[in-house]
C-alpha cells in the first residue's frame, strides 16, 4: 500500500469518527430537548394530600407536631360539606408552625395549589413564591396571588384546625 493509499485510508477513517461522534452529540441534544420541553410543559397539579378526616374530634382536626417538626411541607385534606378542601402545614425554626389553604387567593380557580422549593412555597399556577414566615397570615399584599389564610392554634403537642376555618375556605376547592 503506498503512502496515498494510507493517507486516504487515515482521512476516511477521521472523518467517519467525526461523523459519528457528530451524530452521537446530535442524538442528545435532541434527547435532553425532549427532556427539557416535557418538564417545562407538564401540567403541575396539586400535591397529593392525606385525608385526615379520622382525626377529626368535635368542631376541630387535630395533628400531632411531631408529624410535621422536619422542615417539610406536608399536605392534608378533609371533606367539608362534599368538598375535599386541602392545605398545608409547615414547621420552620424561625417561623414556628404554620398553616395555609393549597389554594391560592387568585389563582385559585386553576386547581393548582402551592408546592416547597427549598424553603418557601411557589404557586404552580403563576409561579409567585412565598417564605415560610409569610404563609400562614393574612393577604400582606392587599390581593394578588397569596396562600389561603387558615388559622391554627396549638394545644400541647397538637395542631388544631377549626372545622368552621376549613368550611370558610371551601370555596376554593369548588
Amino acid at each position: 500500500m503506498g503512502k496515498n493509499a494510507e493517507e486516504r485510508l487515515k482521512a476516511v477513517h477521521r472523518n467517519r469518527r467525526i461523523v459519528f461522534f457528530t451524530v452521537i452529540g446530535i442524538l442528545i441534544s435532541v434527547v435532553l430537548g425532549i427532556v427539557l420541553y416535557k418538564r417545562l410543559t407538564q401540567d403541575e397539579g396539586p400535591a397529593e394530600a392525606t385525608d385526615v378526616s379520622d382525626r377529626v374530634s368535635g368542631d376541630t382536626v387535630t395533628i400531632p407536631v411531631s408529624d410535621v417538626s422536619d422542615g417539610k411541607f406536608h399536605y392534608y385534606s378533609n371533606s367539608i360539606d362534599g368538598v375535599m378542601v386541602r392545605y398545608f402545614i409547615v414547621s420552620d425554626r424561625s417561623a414556628g408552625i404554620r398553616t395555609a389553604f393549597d389554594a391560592c387567593d387568585v389563582c385559585y380557580a386553576a386547581d393548582k395549589g402551592y408546592a416547597q422549593v427549598g424553603s418557601s412555597a411557589k404557586c404552580l399556577n403563576c409561579g409567585n413564591t412565598f417564605t415560610v414566615s409569610q404563609l400562614g397570615t393574612e393577604n400582606q399584599r392587599g390581593g394578588g396571588c397569596w396562600p389561603g389564610f387558615l388559622p391554627h392554634e396549638i394545644m400541647g403537642d397538637n395542631i388544631t384546625i377549626k372545622l368552621s376555618n376549613l368550611r370558610d375556605g371551601r370555596y376554593y376547592f369548588q
